[in-house]
């Protein structure tokens, strides 16, 4: 997280561990907070359960059977409920958030149905493929309903958790990637060094821009002064630049922009505006903005909104000129190199940086090429944490499988007792129960995808354009689909390792021993 504000903010340091008490208090009351709820069926379902109907199994399935369409009705309901509140046309997060929930549960409540769907689909395949154990094995998920129907489900919501991060993330990689290649316009910039903020806002010695013209391979120059600037809505970042004739093919904009677009801004009379400021801000094209500059009020209009990926704040673009003159500040902070067709970029490089070698205050050069590698190593390292997170989620859901596999190994021990007493040896019956969780992974797998791709759509349309303000052009990754098979299956089959094993440790005898 320290690095993530480095990269993206400002230069922090971390000296010491502060633990707040009230963070303690939080996480212990939601843990003991969810294990009272999560106990409160069972408890009671315990108090209503006679002692005899305990000793049979059957009632419970029976009962999980009978739930299973319920279950099916309400998810539908909820499912939809959470898809309709996504539509409704409100910037408030918590609604978004409110909205996924829904969605996640409501998908959760139909998995106990799809389960008994996919074992009727799977059986004839199973027993054609494994024989008798293929079918006993989809049989035992059909009659575990109670056991499997829950575990199949935790499974199928983290592996979804998972497949709908990587939509967003690989969604919001690529845009970043394309937004990268049109922008960076320029072969090579020129940024004042920074110690306390990772943004170029710091100011070039003037005599940068002098000793670069007239540079050998150079054809033009642009320059950027990014700074913070009050306007009648509160700060927000500027850009005023002074463009090369290659600088209007940089910015990407969103919606129509004013037919005087150009010439406008070229006068003073328009501003750029990023996506950001104007979602946030409730801005487009031809509204009025005004901001304070040095010499009192400035009443400008919206020419366009742009894409900018740069600051989830907001960013008002403006002409160089135009802000020398208003703001009395003809400094710049960057500085864009732009080649002579056929020019040798590491030669023209080399001369750059020697002509600002000689300078107090320096300056930092780096081509168009690392500009872009760097910016998505940052990105790549924003969303470590996600990747982590991804990972417990899982864990959670193999815990969650682990014990309903290790439940069902005790449910149904006089079961397999009779199977080995009947013949069955120890190699079949470990056969069983690993195909038995493997199926139960390949139906996880099978009813996560769906989930994944809303929740990857729902992250991106509403979660993040709600809290950022940035549109993304939803991706699927490839190899979505393979990857969240290969997860469930694996998960499920570690899961199984022990119960497997278990299974063939039984003494028939002593498994059928009653009291």
């Amino acid at each position: 997280v320290t690095r993530t504000i480095n990269d993206l903010y400002y230069v922090l340091t971390v000296s010491q561990l502060v633990i707040q008490p009230m963070i303690l208090l939080k996480g212990l009351v939601l843990g003991l907070g969810a294990s009272l709820i999560a106990a409160l069926g069972p408890a009671l379902e315990a108090t209503r359960t006679q002692p005899q109907a305990a000793q049979r199994r059957s009632l419970i399935e029976h009962r999980a059977h009978r739930a299973a369409p319920w279950l099916l009705a309400l998810g539908l309901g909820l499912g939809t409920a959470g898809w309709l509140l996504a539509q409704l046309p409100s910037r408030d997060l918590i609604l978004g958030f409110g909205a996924l929930f829904l969605l996640i549960i409501g998908y959760t409540l139909l998995v106990p149905a799809l389960v008994l769907l996919l074992t009727r689909l799977l059986f004839p395949a199973c027993r054609a493929l494994f024989g008798v154990i293929g079918g006993l094995a989809v049989r035992g998920i059909d009659r575990g309903l109670s056991r499997s129907g829950l575990a199949v489900a935790a499974l199928t919501v983290a592996v979804a958790a998972t497949v709908g991060m990587g939509v967003l993330v690989t969604s919001f990689r690529a845009n970043v990637a394309d937004w990268l290649g049109q922008t960076l316009q320029g072969d090579l910039y020129l940024s004042a060094p920074q110690s306390v903020s990772s943004r170029a806002d710091g100011l070039l010695d003037p005599q940068v821009r002098q000793r670069l013209q007239g540079l050998p391979g150079i054809a033009e120059l642009s320059t950027g002064r990014r700074l913070e600037v009050e306007t009648e809505r509160g700060p927000v970042d500027l850009l005023a630049i002074g463009m090369a004739s290659r600088s209007p093919r940089g910015f990407s904009l969103v919606g129509e922009p004013l037919p005087d677009l150009w010439d406008g801004f070229a006068a003073g009379e328009l501003l750029l505006i990023s996506e950001p400021y104007a979602y946030h801000q409730g801005l487009k094209a031809g509204d009025p903005l005004q901001l304070y500059s040095a010499d009192g009020p400035r009443q400008f209009r919206v020419g366009a909104v742009i894409r900018d990926f740069g600051s989830d704040r907001g960013l008002l673009v403006m002409a160089g000129d135009v802000f020398a003159r208003h703001w009395n500040d003809p400094g710049f902070s960057a500085i864009g190199v732009f080649l002579l067709p056929g020019a040798d970029l590491d030669q023209v490089q080399a001369r750059v940086r020697a002509a600002v070698a000689g300078l107090p205050q320096g300056a930092r050069v780096r081509s168009n090429r690392e500009i872009r590698v760097l910016s998505l190593e940052i990105f790549d390292r924003t969303f470590t944490v996600t990747r982590v997170l991804r990972l417990l989620a899982v864990l959670v859901a193999f815990v969650g499988i682990f014990s309903a596999l290790m439940a069902m190994l005790l449910e149904q021990g006089r079961e397999r007792a009779i199977l080995r007493a009947t013949g069955v040896t120890r190699g079949q019956l470990l056969g069983l129960v690993s195909l038995q969780t493997g199926l139960m992974g390949l139906m996880a797998g099978l009813l996560a995808l769906p989930l994944g791709l809303a929740m990857g759509r729902m992250l991106i349309q509403v979660i993040n354009l709600r809290s950022f303000g940035w549109s993304l052009q939803p991706l699927t990754p490839p190899g979505v689909f393979a990857d969240a098979l290969l997860l469930a299956l694996a998960a499920a089959l570690l899961a199984g390792l022990l119960p497997a094993w278990r299974s063939t440790r039984i003494e028939p005898a002593a498994a059928l021993r009653e009291e």
